[in-house]
């Protein structure tokens, strides 16, 4: 019975993180601006590891992006959706 229980619990979750997928789900990441490269976003993330997000026109960007800044930006597939410098 515990046994189907687990099963039943794991399926669902499963099913729940393929429909948040499909829907467009960003991951968001904390960390501080770096530089513009061509047409990527260079973010310095928590740990201190260097992260490149690709941007297009269709980026949305909040706030006067410079070196140093504090951002959070949302991510689906490495292309950056929205980036926010935070004050």
């Amino acid at each position: 019975m515990k046994t189907a229980a687990l099963f039943l619990s794991l399926a669902l979750c499963a099913a729940g993180f393929a429909m948040a997928d499909e829907k467009g789900h960003y991951v968001e990441i904390k960390g501080t601006f770096v530089k513009i490269d061509g047409d990527v976003y260079v973010v310095e993330d928590k740990n201190g590891k260097q992260r490149r997000f690709q941007y297009d026109s269709t980026t949305k960007k909040e706030g006067n992006l410079a070196p140093g800044a504090k951002i959070e930006i949302y991510v689906d597939k490495g292309y950056a959706q929205r980036i926010v410098v935070m004050p």
